[in-house]
């Protein structure tokens, strides 16, 4: 199953690089969490009187709320282009012509992709607080919900969050085994600055777009639930 996903990928793939490539490039880029820039760390003082805890309690605060903030826009910006990636992927898997305008897909279902952005990565997060292994298998669990929302626009959070529970539910060791599969391959991207990503990210997304695709058949999932 893993090889059939894999297959397809690389060959949904091939003449499509270039295209990919400007895409993932401007979808990656604005899709950077901006708060991470910020991420400074300000050192306890000992020795402080009441004025001086009570500045210091207010710095952290701005600090805080400026990171909240920033956050929220950079949330703001990534939930339309993650859908606009997924969306260009669902068209390469099913060999569909890819423009560069896709790229701006997300915006034309732009309250449905935050809505979906904040609310899986909110589950993801607290199963993550329980421990770390809940915390990867949510992720598994809620990763097909934005490629339901790129096949059927304007779908609710509710519907694309269970829908990619339903496709998931009893093939997250393979999709595991899938990321796994790809972990000589980014060490080679490694190895070569980053030049190898141009193969690879596209690779990897389309392989996990044929993956949606193949389990998101009714025929598949009727044979698991029975």
């Amino acid at each position: 199953m893993i090889n059939i996903w894999k297959r397809d990928g690389r060959n949904s793939i091939k003449g499509k690089i270039g295209i990919l490539f400007l895409i993932g490039i401007f979808t990656t880029f604005s899709s950077i969490d901006l708060s991470e820039f910020f991420n400074v760390r300000i050192p306890f003082p000992k020795n402080m009187n009441a004025d001086e805890f009570i500045s210091y309690v207010y710095v952290i605060l701005a600090i805080f709320v400026i990171v909240l903030a920033i956050s929220l826009v950079s949330m703001l910006i990534a939930a339309p282009f993650n859908l606009s990636k997924h969306y260009v992927y669902l068209k390469v898997s099913r060999g569909e012509k890819v423009r560069f305008v896709d790229a701006f897909y997300g915006f034309k279902d732009y309250g449905s992709a935050v809505k979906l952005y904040f609310m899986t990565n909110l589950y993801i997060f607290l199963w993550s607080c329980l421990f770390i292994v809940p915390g990867v298998i949510a992720g598994y669990k809620y990763s097909f919900a934005f490629y339901h929302l790129a096949d059927n626009k304007g779908a609710s959070t509710r519907d694309c969050i269970n829908r990619s529970e339903e496709i998931t539910y009893g093939f997250k060791k393979e999709l595991f085994a899938l990321d796994l599969s790809f972990i000589g391959w980014n060490l080679l991207t490694i190895l070569t600055l980053g030049i190898l990503s141009i193969w690879v990210s596209p690779y990897y997304q389309a392989s996990h777009a044929s993956a949606y695709i193949d389990l998101s058949n009714d025929d598949c999932i009727e044979a698991i639930a029975s």
